[in-house]
C-alpha cells in the first residue's frame, strides 16, 4: 500500500492496518504515516482558521467558522431526513399495491 493510499484510510482502517503488521520496522513506518496524517489535518485546520480570521477579522472569525462548519452538518441532516422520507414513501407504495 502506498503512503497516499494509507493517508486515505479512516481511523479504524489505519489502526487495523497497523495491527495487522508483523514486522516491527513496517509497523513503525505505518505508525509514522498515521502520525503524518494527523499532523496534516491539524496543519490544515490551523491554516484554515488563520485565513478566515484574517479575512473576516478576529471578532468575526469564530462566527464565520461556526457557519462554515455548521453547513455540512445541516446538509447531512437534510440528506438523512430525505432518505428516511423516501423510504417511508416507498413502504407506503408497497402497502398500497
Amino acid at each position: 500500500m502506498t503512503v497516499y493510499q494509507e493517508l486515505q484510510l479512516n481511523q479504524a482502517g489505519s489502526k487495523k492496518f497497523i495491527r495487522s503488521c508483523t514486522d516491527k520496522k513496517e509497523k513503525r513506518k505505518h505508525i509514522a504515516v498515521y502520525c503524518l496524517k494527523i499532523a496534516l489535518t491539524v496543519a490544515f485546520c490551523v491554516v484554515f482558521v488563520s485565513i478566515f480570521t484574517g479575512i473576516f477579522g478576529a471578532e468575526n472569525g469564530v462566527a464565520v467558522l461556526f457557519v462554515i462548519l455548521f453547513v455540512p452538518v445541516v446538509d447531512w441532516l437534510l440528506d438523512q431526513f430525505s432518505t428516511h422520507s423516501r423510504q417511508r414513501v416507498q413502504r407506503m407504495e408497497v402497502r398500497e399495491k
